[in-house]
Formats: C-alpha cells, sequence, structure tokens
C-alpha cells in the first residue's frame, strides 16, 4: 500500500521555516495573515511534492525464481531484478523481512531498478520456507517525503541436509564402485535362480530341482546368481526421543543445534547414495505415533530426489512411537525381502520392551539392522583410568546406560536382529559399512 512519511529533509526544512516564523509571530509585529500567507505556501509546497511523486513507485515488480535450493550452512546467491516502467526513478531501497530458517547479512539494499543483482542468503535450518513480500522506499521529487510501497513475492526457499561433508568422508568408497580396482569380493554363491542344467558331480542336494528330474527321469540343478539389485529401506524415527540436541549425545559435534534427527537424515541420504550406486534399489519410511511418509525403493537421480524431497521438510514430533502400527505397515506394503535399516532410540526401556516384542513380525521376512546414535559416556565402568570421584561417578551413570543397551542387544539378537550403537562423526561410514556387509555376504 502506497504512503508518504516525512524525510529528514522536511523535518531540517520545517524546522528552518516554522521555528523563524514562531518567534518573529512572538517578538515582532509582523500582521497574521502574513504569517498564515506564508504557512499555507509552505503546506502547498509539501503536497505539490506529493503530487508530483505519487507515481514514483507506480507499476515496480520483481523477478526472482520460484524456488531455491540451498544446503544447511551454505550460502546462495539470489537474482533479483526489480523492474519500473517509470523512468523518472533510478535509484530506490528495497528490503524483505526475515524468513525463518533463512539468514542474510543485509535485509535490505539500495539498488539501481530495471538492472538485476545478487543478493546473498544462507540456509540456517532445513525445510521451506518462503518470502511472501517486498518493500521499496524512495525519495519525493523534492525529497521531502519518504514514498513506501510493497508487492508480493514469490520465493521459496528450500533448505536441504549438507550432504558435502558427508560425501567426502565416504570418497574412496564411491570412486571405489566406479572402478574395478577396487571391486568388493562377493562371499556365496548367489540366491537369484537363473535357469537349470543336468546334475554334475559335486553339485549340491540342496541345489537339485526335484520337479524337474521326477519330469526328465535324471537329476537336474538349480543354477543361482549373485543378485544385483536388492531393496534397502532406510526407517527413520521422527517421535520425541530424535527431537533432543545431538550435541548431548557427542560432545564434539560440529553443528550444536543439530537434532539427532537431523543427524539420522544427512546418514540416511548419503547411504542411500551408496546404495543407489551399487545398483540397488533405496526405500525411505517416517514414522512418529503413525506413518509419516514412505516411499517405494527405487534409483535414478529423480527417485533420489522424491527422497530428499521428503526428508527435507521432516520434523521431530513430541510424541512417542507406535511401533506395532509401524510393524504392520511395513508387512503390508513391503513384501519383497528386503534390508530394513532402523534409525531409533532404543535408550528408553518401555519403547524398548515394546519394539523387541513385536519385531519378530518383520525379522522372519526381512533382514532389519536397529541403529541408535551412542549417548555419550555410555561404556563399562571403569574402561578407562578415572582420576576423581566424579569421573567414578560419570562412568557409573554410563554404565548403566551401556548395561542396559547390552540387554536389548542380546534380546534382538535372540530374534535374529542387529543392534548398533553409532558415534556422531562415523554415523555415516557406519552405515554404509552394514549395507555392504550385506550384501558382500549375500544375506539378501
Amino acid at each position: 500500500m502506497l504512503s508518504f512519511k516525512p524525510n529528514y529533509r522536511m523535518i531540517f526544512l520545517s524546522g528552518i521555516i516554522l521555528l523563524p516564523l514562531g518567534i518573529a509571530k512572538a517578538y515582532t509585529e509582523i500582521s497574521n495573515p502574513a504569517i498564515t500567507g506564508l504557512l499555507i505556501l509552505f503546506i502547498m509546497f509539501l503536497l505539490l511534492d506529493i503530487f508530483i511523486s505519487k507515481n514514483r513507485l507506480k507499476s515496480v515488480s520483481v523477478n526472482t525464481p520460484e524456488i531455491v535450493r540451498i544446503s544447511k550452512g551454505r550460502d546462495a546467491d539470489v537474482r533479483f531484478e526489480v523492474i519500473s516502467e517509470n523512468k523518472s526513478t533510478a535509484k530506490i531501497r528495497i528490503g524483505i523481512q526475515k524468513p525463518d530458517g533463512v539468514s542474510s547479512d543485509k535485509y535490505q539494499k539500495t539498488i539501481y531498478l530495471n538492472q538485476p543483482f545478487l543478493w546473498k542468503f544462507k540456509g540456517t535450518n532445513t525445510g521451506k520456507y518462503s518470502i511472501e513480500n517486498i518493500y521499496f522506499e524512495t525519495d519525493s521529487f523534492f525529497g521531502l517525503w519518504s514514498i513506501k510501497d510493497s508487492c508480493g513475492l514469490k520465493l521459496t526457499f528450500r533448505v536441504y541436509p549438507d550432504l558435502i561433508s558427508e560425501q567426502k568422508a565416504i570418497t574412496a568408497f564411491f570412486k571405489g564402485l566406479k572402478s574395478g580396482i577396487h571391486s568388493l569380493r562377493q562371499i556365496g554363491k548367489g540366491r537369484e535362480f537363473e535357469q537349470l542344467r543336468d546334475y554334475l558331480p559335486g553339485d549340491s542336494y540342496e541345489d537339485i530341482h526335484w520337479k524337474a528330474t521326477s519330469r526328465r527321469a535324471y537329476p537336474v540343478s538349480k543354477i543361482y546368481r549373485m543378485e544385483r539389485t536388492q531393496d534397502v529401506y532406510i526407517i527413520i524415527d521422527s517421535s520425541r526421543l530424535s527431537a533432543r540436541n545431538a550435541n548431548v549425545f557427542n560432545k564434539n559435534i560440529n553443528d550444536h543445534d543439530a537434532t539427532i534427527l537431523e543427524r539420522y537424515i544427512v546418514s540416511a541420504l548419503v547411504t542411500g547414495m551408496a546404495a543407489v550406486r551399487n545398483s540397488d534399489n533405496f526405500g525411505l519410511l517416517t514414522f512418529s505415533n503413525k506413518i509419516n511418509g514412505f516411499l517405494k525403493a527405487g534409483n535414478g537421480k529423480s527417485h533420489f530426489n522424491s527422497c530428499r524431497d521428503m526428508l527435507y521438510t521432516l520434523k521431530p514430533n513430541i510424541v512417542s512411537p507406535d511401533y506395532p502400527e509401524l510393524f504392520s505397515y511395513i508387512g503390508t506394503k513391503i513384501r519383497k525381502r528386503s534390508l530394513l535399516i532402523f534409525l531409533t532410540s532404543m535408550d528408553d526401556s518401555i519403547l524398548a520392551d515394546n519394539f523387541i516384542q513385536n519385531i519378530d513380525v518383520l525379522s522372519k521376512r526381512h533382514i532389519v539392522l536397529v541403529n541408535m546414535m551412542k549417548p555419550f559416556g555410555a561404556k563399562e565402568v571403569f574402561s578407562e583410568n578415572l582420576d576423581s570421584l566424579n569421573e567414578i561417578y560419570e562412568s557409573l551413570c554410563g554404565h548403566f546406560t551401556w548395561e542396559k543397551l547390552f540387554e536389548t542387544e542380546k534380546k534382538l539378537g535372540t530374534s535374529g536382529v542387529g543392534f548398533s550403537l553409532l558415534e556422531n562423526e562415523k554415523m555415516t561410514i557406519d552405515l554404509i559399512n552394514q549395507y555392504m556387509n550385506i550384501k558382500q555376504r549375500q544375506i539378501l
């Protein structure tokens, strides 16, 4: 909405004109009509400035990209262009309201019309954020008024997790997938049926195809090949325990504002990249007290972008996870034998028992791995030298936590489920190693 506000030049000019007139009225014999006439002329001059300048911000519009993609903690230059049909105005001031999740060194700029410029922004929190209005300001023709206006702006920031640092940590792994020099040795004969052939001495009895043998009246063996494409699902817990600050679990974490969920998301995406580059299908499932999202396993760049779009807006939900509903949903949606990697928290005894009681539904059909961020100090008592009484108490506290998690690991092991505590710095690498170990041993 167009508005006029007094400028500093008007205030200065008013002081020069009105103050002498007031003094003259008090101490001289100047007639009232003369003073009144001067005041009217001054007011008319102010109104004339408004009349002449009312179209200085007319037809001003802004061209920007509708969607800007930024990685968290990194900068992006956004191209702006302010266009106006009014040639009398060349220079104006523009400003925006600070959006959540995105920061900038400046929120207002002085720019020239019809000339593109770059505005630097930085992603501070993952998610989707919008700037809906931009504000303009310029001086009137005589500089007595500040003319202000605004217009709508369709600018959306998509702040994605920063995967670059994690990718650097596994650069050698990615290079190994592209080169035959570092090829990984496959253990086992494979599980995918390829064809039948006549029985040869030395073939295992378990490889004999008995129906074909009965039809042909001589032994027939089955030939298997290594599975080239397997399904890998990462299941992310976004409930209340994932909302905790990751710095509580590791004092050396770089991002002090990162939650456990954010660390899970970054590790999940990089592990998905490794799976796709290894010719496997990668899928996602997120849950809290309900199923938040599910993406069937697939591969390719477009599929990875869909996974990233699914996760970058995921926020912690302060509720307890519903494991029975989760396992029922997985049993319905994921029919093919797959590798299921859970990223959740098992340091709540009640939730851990609930998980253990229901996991048999999945472990009989799928390969299940459960991972959580290792709590700070969770280790056996006196596993290192202690120099003070406070360190002894801290070690005992950490031992109790470690003991509970050790019992959880044993209970999960009886159901054939792997359980691991992941260090923050090595979380992504550990997840990829787990996946590659399953892949190499042909367990799927």
